[in-house]
């Protein structure tokens, strides 16, 4: 769905402004994963759809989880949009190519290098969703001792960051700021733009990388917290500027 709006957004603008329209359309695709790390963890903790949802899991603590809400929760949403798009959507009947005309773009170096280009921000971000919560909640989440010479998980820190309050912040600007690097890559160039970010990704991911080896081999990982959190906040702004540059 993604992919397919990306390409279908580009016949109605003009090149001078494909940039920004291209960035706001994939920023609001990329809110999906604030939203999701918003709503999974409520909808899974109690009966959204009653008895046609299924039983809950049974915890041993005697909980309940209805971890299949998880999925089920956007089937409704899908149901509606996939509805809106049949009877509604402008299908641009004239934008039409065969497989081999478009296979062209194989043998074009610069389609190549756009791919690991777009790997290295809009890869990042997706990584980077998934990596920010867990290293939030393995490395800050437990006090590490060393037993044989070898850094492991001791017990559960009390003072660690919760990854809940705080995984959704990375994504959340991440892609509230993509339309922003298409707006800036249509006024002084996408190439430029990209090269920017690139050094900016390079600083902020060695960055944080510093703060969790640290965080990791102490006993107190928390103090390590606050510039590891910010450095990764960076690191999303940089990859959702690049996002929208690459666009460009």
């Amino acid at each position: 769905n993604f992919a397919s709006s990306m390409a279908n957004i580009a016949y109605f603008y003009p090149k001078k402004s494909k940039g920004n329209a291209l960035a706001l359309n994939a920023g609001l695709g990329n809110l999906g994963v604030s939203v999701m790390q918003f709503v999974v963890p409520v909808v899974i903790t109690m009966g959204v759809f009653g008895a046609i949802g299924g039983e809950p899991q049974q915890l041993s603590d005697g909980g309940q989880l209805f971890i299949q809400n998880a999925g089920f929760i956007w089937v409704p949403f899908l149901a509606v949009s996939a509805i809106a798009a049949w009877f509604g959507m402008n299908d641009i009947a004239d934008a039409k190519s065969s497989f081999s005309s478009q296979s062209v773009i194989f043998s074009r170096k610069h389609n190549w290098i756009m791919c690991i280009l777009y790997t290295g921000t809009f890869g990042s971000f997706i990584g980077y969703s998934a990596g920010f919560a867990l290293a939030i909640k393995v490395v800050f989440g437990f006090q590490h001792v060393m037993v044989d010479g070898v850094m492991t998980h001791g017990t559960p820190n009390p003072a660690g960051p919760s990854a809940l309050m705080y995984a959704w912040m990375g994504p959340f600007i991440g892609a509230l700021i993509r339309p922003v690097g298409g707006w800036i890559s249509d006024k002084v160039g996408g190439a430029k733009v990209t090269q920017i970010v690139a050094i900016v990704m390079i600083a902020s991911a060695l960055g944080v990388a510093y703060f969790l080896s640290a965080a990791y081999e102490s006993a107190t990982p928390e103090q390590f917290f606050v510039p590891f959190f910010l450095l990764f906040l960076v690191l999303f702004a940089a990859t959702g500027i690049g996002n929208g540059s690459t666009f460009r």
